[in-house]
């Protein structure tokens, strides 16, 4: 034995831990304080978007000048959503054992999605498109995480238009993979209001029909940590039940990235 003690790993989300060195602690610094104004106004974007979609007003500017109807269904599950994930996360936050993702947090994401139904390709349609979200989850065990997600999915172009909104109660587990790199997997199921507005071929009208749908995902995310600070890429699969009588589904897959905190 030498008598020297191997140092004590820095704790990932702001505990105790050995010092970084002068250039890793300004490099840190210069970091965190770039991305504290970046995430905040990522994240102030996405609420009034979602805030938008809650009451009505969200134009076609950004491509959804007629929201899907049931918006008093809509303005409920929305606020029952957070008060779900809000509690969640409360009611672990006082957990002191070191977890990979902290007691709780919540990351906004902009991801690539694509529709996997054959119909979507036919008719002059594009079948990709944008999908923003937003999620949180809180620590059940030390590697397991209960939470959800909301969003809102669209294709860019084609004759007929199609927005997509789940409202998604997920399960996911974590294991550091490396140092500050978070590795989760996870499943849930989904409960999605979907709109499809068709235009006639000469522009002189609109017929629009919308439903809600029974799903499941599945999904994979890695995440890098820096403080409190998160950023990270993700994949999610989707599945959901018919649309109506109509025998095409909404499932779908997403990829993309998204900045979010540890508490």
């Amino acid at each position: 034995m030498n008598g020297k003690s191997k140092a004590a790993r820095p704790d990932p989300i702001g505990g105790s831990g050995t010092s970084l060195g002068p250039i890793g602690q300004a490099l840190d610094e210069r970091i965190f304080s770039h991305l504290a104004p970046q995430l905040a106004k990522v994240t102030g974007n996405v609420l009034i978007l979602l805030r938008r979609i809650q009451t009505g007003h969200f134009t076609r500017q950004y491509k959804s000048n007629a929201l899907l109807s049931g918006g008093k269904n809509m303005k409920r599950m929305i606020v029952f959503f957070f008060i779900g994930v809000f509690v969640v996360t409360s009611t672990v936050a006082s957990a002191i054992e070191e977890a990979p993702l902290g007691s709780g947090n919540f990351a906004v994401k902009t991801d690539y999605i694509g529709f996997t139904d054959a119909y979507f390709d036919r008719n002059d349609n594009q079948d990709d498109g944008l999908y923003l979200g937003l999620e949180g989850y809180g620590k059940m065990t030390k590697n397991l995480y209960l939470g959800g997600e909301i969003g809102i999915g669209f294709n860019m172009e084609g004759r007929e238009e199609i927005y997509f909104i789940p409202v998604e109660l997920n399960m996911k587990y974590a294991i550091e993979a490396a140092r500050d790199f978070v590795v989760d997997v996870g499943a849930g199921l989904s409960y999605s209001s979907v709109e499809i507005q068709y235009s006639s071929l000469f522009g002189t009208g609109k017929e629009s029909r919308s439903d809600w749908l029974f799903g499941g995902q599945v999904f994979a995310d890695l995440t890098y940590q820096i403080h409190r600070f998160t950023i990270g890429f993700n994949g999610k699969y989707q599945i959901t039940e018919d649309f109506k009588d109509e025998g095409i589904d909404l499932s779908n897959f997403r990829l993309g990235v998204q900045m979010g905190m540890l508490f």
